[in-house]
């Protein structure tokens, strides 16, 4: 009876670690041709890097280095995808009175189909926000920008307000969480404390003030959020190992139905982070850098669909991707030898919203 109680007890041990652990979710990773090998346009004369499309899709901005003189500046150019023309918005000798160390953009944003702002750092801890106008290919204004470190608690600050009931917390663990957190879709949050003596969960928190804990991790692991999107019925998310030495694994998840499943592993050589591209209900397209933006490391192009997760992984070039606003087409800068190249491609039509 003594043995049979004891291996009772063992066996909900065993049970109730289960629960508390992802279970990979098998057979759904495999490579495919998730974009389409015709090349729209590529661009090659140079560092290229930082594509960002026009909101009508008809563009495609983005930023080349240049080393002049023993100082790293910058251009920036459009280029027209029906033409292949590109027009020089900002030309390198331009941008060296923007540099105190160097001059490189860090930020491209479109505010319209024929205005595009820029944001260019000194190299030090100023950043000038230049406005263009792009059919006139000339700079319609320059100015200052604000104080990065402000701007960034102002966004946090923002976030928690949107939220009706914050956590019953301490308030500095709750601000803690919010320092940690990805906006989704809806205007919910994921968001994990990084605080001494608190486990680094990740929790979904919608603007009503629902909490929902979606792991369950030792108060001394160390673990990092770095992304997430939303879908109909589930969440997909990133989670970090932070580990010492030149390397560390992160872990795709999907919370599902009350249940956390681990459906990729991907290695990273700095904190990763998962950069959504296209979301619409049970599909999303989303890329997982492994490395700072200078560094020559493997991302991932990753599809979610249909409860089926593909990805597709260049050998050791892929480096950045972004979408334009359709999901019908993708920019990839990959590295070529000693430089970054863009090329511009359509998803393929059975891997686009339906």
């Amino acid at each position: 009876m003594g043995n049979t109680r004891h291996q009772l007890l063992a066996w909900l041990v065993v049970v109730a670690l289960l629960a508390f652990q992802p279970t990979t979710f098998a057979r759904t990773v495999s490579d495919s041709a998730i974009v389409s090998d015709k090349v729209i346009s590529r661009i090659d004369d140079g560092d290229s890097v930082l594509p960002v499309f026009s909101p009508d899709g008809k563009q495609l901005a983005y930023v080349r280095t240049i080393v002049k003189r023993q100082t790293e500046l910058t251009e920036v150019y459009v280029r027209d995808l029906s033409s292949g023309a590109d027009w020089l918005l900002l030309g390198a000798e331009t941008s060296r009175k923007y540099a105190v160390y160097k001059a490189f953009v860090y930020n491209l944003e479109w505010a319209s189909n024929d205005r595009l702002v820029a944001s260019v750092s000194d190299g030090d801890v100023g950043t000038t926000l230049v406005e263009f106008d792009v059919g006139a290919r000339r700079i319609i204004s320059e100015r200052q920008d604000k104080d990065l470190e402000a701007v960034w608690y102002a966004e946090i600050e923002k976030r928690m307000r949107a939220v009706k009931k914050l956590p019953d917390w301490d308030p500095d663990i709750v601000q803690n969480a919010f320092e940690n957190s990805v906006e989704l879709q809806d205007g919910s949050f994921l968001i994990q404390p990084q605080y001494a003596g608190v486990a680094p969960d990740v929790f979904h928190i919608t603007q009503q003030g629902r909490l929902t804990r979606l792991t369950q991790l030792d108060k001394d692991a160390n673990n990092a959020l770095c992304g997430g999107v939303q879908l109909r019925d589930s969440l997909l998310f990133l989670l970090a190992e932070s580990r010492t030495g030149n390397s560390r694994q992160a872990n795709l998840l999907r919370y599902r139905d009350g249940r956390i499943e681990k459906l990729a592993s991907v290695a990273t050589l700095t904190e990763p982070e998962l950069v959504p591209l296209r979301t619409r209900q049970a599909r999303a397209l989303f890329f997982v850098s492994t490395g700072y933006p200078y560094q020559r490391s493997p991302g991932v192009l990753y599809e979610y669909a249909s409860e089926q997760l593909r990805s597709w992984p260049p050998p050791n070039t892929l480096h950045r991707v972004s979408a334009d606003s359709s999901g019908r087409k993708v920019s990839l800068v990959m590295w070529e030898n000693d430089r970054r190249i863009i090329e511009v491609r359509e998803i393929k039509a059975g891997n686009r919203d339906k």
